[in-house]
């Protein structure tokens, strides 16, 4: 099943019946164009009043202007063509735009009432946000994982937990209250349940990636060496940040006046405190590098510039961890790039600098928007959201340099600090959110000590064990990936919740991707048809 396929052919038809009364691909050139005009006046009257169709449609915000209704473009007549008459798959932000033009609140949400896919996975009827594809691997090689941790690279595989999503994002989302309100405004999120209910998983492979493209996200799990107050105020520094702008040739035949604008932004940033601790990647085809390279040094940038060694020693340094050393010593503060290979390879190539302690902001072109719209969303402030996990193993992990202190147990005193250091950030400042988990069986002595500094202040996130609906969601969600071919008998799913309801309710979800990993690899080089008796033969080893 090619969903994005199938939706580009039913908006086509619907077009059809509009407007002229043929289908877009036999569009004359003044037709699209008349057609381009009265999308982009549609797109703007519906996104004026609603924040999440302009957060879906990508609606540009200035500083101290607001949203840029007057200078917003939907997409090209070169991007009609691609869509309608080349059958391209178009941007994440076109489909979704398309789909709010027609009616509806997302891509997903037309792709579940007017196409009917996926109604058996309420993941799919919730419409979550979509996750960046550059964060993920292209193709995945089961569609199980069995007992490793769904971090954000196996995030399209991660099904079962759709409304626990959706609540959390909805409450991160939330608009904080208006001046003269508590600041704290319960920014504080506690995210809790019993071993093995899959909390880790659920903020990796759930919430970080469908918060990527709007947030500042910091992730961390309990250090035992270090303690909970030095993570928390390792997690407020600064990082150096990295932009990453891929594909610049769709830009290569457009006029100077545009690209002299992107420069003067560029160099705007630059020359600003914020941009002290920034470096720039611009990237392009090979092909193209001549062109970028003369551009700049007929620019204010020319100073700030390095082109890169060529294209296989570029990669020798990625592979060997160099890059991230010379990045951070350059005096260069832009460097420019032959991208390397397919699309989201440059994301690829980079994202270890995460580990590194390097904030990384992508984008590329896809002829959709301007340059300089691209680079006012990868510059734009953030949201930030930090997030603990694992907090349960300051009492199933103690570090004995926290000595009893008031009164307290070293581990009350380590959580008090962290309380402390919480409260000091959610009283001076709207802009954090955070998010503690860890095993509720610690719920009592966590939640007193907030509560003592934040009373009222923080909202409680009970996640469950997987239900019915659950198992059944995180069984055939990957399969929709139709490149795994997976069969399985009838009453498969039945068998399977039966199976289940009789081992202990928190290691549902772990013992579910056990069982399916291992029927996975006892068919995956056969018929990939899962039969009764392989069934029984494999649970009962």
């Amino acid at each position: 099943m090619d969903t994005i396929k199938e939706f580009w052919e039913s908006v086509a038809l619907k077009l059809a019946e509009e407007y002229p009364k043929t289908t877009p691909d036999t569009w004359q050139k003044k037709d699209i164009l008349l057609f381009l005009d009265r999308f982009d006046q549609e797109i703007v009257r519906l996104c004026k009043a609603d924040a999440d169709k302009r957060r879906l449609c990508k609606i540009p915000y200035l500083k101290n202007v607001g949203y840029d209704y007057e200078g917003f473009a939907s997409f090209s007549y070169d991007t009609f063509l691609r869509v309608f008459r080349y059958e391209q798959n178009g941007s994440v932000s076109l489909r979704h735009r398309f789909a709010i033009y027609l009616g509806y609140d997302s891509f997903e949400h037309y792709v579940n009432e007017k196409l009917n896919v996926g109604k058996e996975s309420n993941d799919l009827l919730r419409s979550l946000p979509l996750i960046p594809p550059y964060l993920t691997a292209d193709t995945y090689d089961a569609p199980y994982l069995g007992l490793q941790t769904f971090s954000v690279k196996y995030s399209r595989l991660f099904y079962g937990r759709g409304a626990y999503i959706q609540s959390i994002l909805d409450y991160l989302n939330d608009s904080p209250p208006p001046d003269g309100q508590p600041k704290s405004f319960k920014n504080l999120l506690l995210v809790f349940g019993q071993t093995g209910v899959g909390k880790s998983s659920l903020l990796q492979a759930g919430i970080i990636p469908r918060l990527y493209e709007g947030w500042d996200i910091r992730y961390a799990r309990r250090d035992q060496s270090t303690g909970l107050v030095e993570m928390f105020r390792k997690m407020l520094r600064e990082k150096p940040k990295l932009l990453l702008l891929d594909q610049l040739e769709h830009w290569a035949h457009g006029n100077n006046q545009e690209l002299d604008s992107f420069f003067n932004m560029v160099s705007r940033l630059l020359n600003h405190e914020t941009g002290k601790n920034t470096k720039v990647i611009l990237a392009c085809a090979p092909v193209y590098l001549p062109w970028i390279t003369e551009s700049i040094a007929h620019s204010s940038l020319e100073s700030w510039s390095k082109v890169t060694v060529p294209k296989d020693q570029l990669w020798n340094k990625i592979a060997t961890g160099q890059l991230s050393e010379e990045l951070n010593n350059a005096e260069e503060k832009i460097f420019i790039f032959p991208s390397p290979g397919e699309k989201h390879n440059l994301w690829k190539a980079m994202s270890p600098l995460l580990e590194e302690g390097w904030s990384l902001r992508y984008g590329f072109g896809n002829g959709d928007s301007s340059l300089a719209q691209l680079f006012r969303e990868l510059t734009a402030e953030r949201k930030k959201l930090l997030i603990l996990d694992q907090l349960e193993e300051v009492f199933t992990k103690p570090n004995p340099v926290f000595a009893q202190k008031d009164g307290l147990t070293g581990e009350q005193a380590e959580i008090a600090g962290l309380a402390d250091e919480i409260c000091q950030l959610l009283s001076t400042t709207n802009v954090f959110k955070i998010i503690l988990s860890f095993r509720a069986d610690y719920l009592a002595e966590i939640e007193d000590e907030l509560e003592k500094r934040l009373p009222n202040e923080f909202k409680k996130f009970l996640i469950k064990p997987l239900n019915r609906e659950g198992i059944v969601e995180a069984i055939e969600g990957p399969l929709i990936d139709d490149h795994f071919e997976l069969k399985y008998y009838d009453g498969f799913v039945d068998d399977m919740v039966h199976l289940l309801k009789e081992d202990s309710a928190a290691s549902i979800a772990p013992a579910l991707q056990v069982i399916l990993k291992k029927l996975w690899d006892i068919v995956k080089n056969d018929t990939r048809h899962i039969t009764k008796e392989i069934f029984e033969q494999a649970v009962s080893k």
